[in-house]
This record gives structure tokens, C-alpha cells and sequence, in this order.
């Protein structure tokens, strides 16, 4: 399964997914809303992470000026649903 990242611009690389049923991209039974946090290796750089049902993941990396806004601009523009926080998988 390829990775796909946005650098920079928020765009995605390669083809873009198939639209799943739904609203913005997303499965109507989703349960969980991406996640918009700050890269551990890369402060500075911010992630914008969804797993679907299947549990296929799909990301977007977000580097340079403003890119927390430009994260949480398109969490909210390709999911509706997202969380801002911390890197959620932390111990």
C-alpha cells in the first residue's frame, strides 16, 4: 500500500483515493475523526491522520509557514471531523 504526503502544500502525492460514501470523503459509520498533531521528529512540521473502517490509514504532512493552520484547514475541509492535540499514539 503507497504512502501518499503532502509537503509544504498540503497536496496530496500520487492518485487520489476513491471517494468513500459519505460526507467530505467519509464513511457515514465513522467512528473515529482524524487526528491533527505535531510531528515528533520534525517539530514544526504538522500530520493530519484518519483511519478508515478498514483500518487503512491515510496522511498528510504539513511543513513551513503556517502549517498547523493549513493542517487544520484540511482536516476540516476532507474529514469535518477532526481532533487537535498531541501525538496520540504517546505513552
Amino acid at each position: 500500500m503507497p504512502i501518499r504526503a503532502g509537503f509544504g502544500t498540503g497536496r496530496m502525492l500520487g492518485p487520489a483515493p476513491a471517494k468513500k460514501s459519505g460526507h467530505c470523503g467519509v464513511s457515514p459509520g465513522m467512528a473515529e475523526p482524524a487526528r491533527v498533531f505535531e510531528d515528533r521528529l520534525y517539530p514544526g512540521d504538522w500530520r493530519v491522520e484518519w483511519v478508515d473502517d478498514a483500518g487503512e490509514v491515510e496522511l498528510a504532512i504539513f511543513a513551513g509557514p503556517n502549517a498547523c493552520e493549513r493542517a487544520i484547514r484540511y482536516a476540516d475541509r476532507q474529514y469535518g471531523r477532526f481532533l487537535e492535540g498531541p501525538y496520540p499514539h504517546a505513552r
